[in-house]
């Protein structure tokens, strides 16, 4: 840490904390959002919801879930 002054604290002293880098990222304590589709690949069929069934499929970001939905669509699935 540094010490510094700034004119917007009166002129009062106060501590700078100086990183290396990136700062460290605040720990994010919200729960994870899941990403996933569900597929009924008999009929063909596939949700964004969860339904007796079909199969589901995880994924790590809604981009890759989005993606993965656009190419089987393009195949003939269809969405629910």
């Amino acid at each position: 840490m540094r010490l510094a002054v700034c004119s917007s604290t009166g002129g009062k002293p106060f501590y700078l904390k100086l990183y290396h880098g990136e700062p460290p990222m605040k720990e994010d304590r919200r729960p994870q959002e899941i990403c996933a589709i569900w597929i009924d690949h008999t009929n063909r069929i596939i949700s964004f919801r969860k339904e007796d069934g079909f199969e589901p499929r995880a994924f790590l970001s809604p981009d890759e879930q989005m993606q993965y939905a656009l190419e089987k669509c393009s195949n003939g699935c269809r969405v629910q």
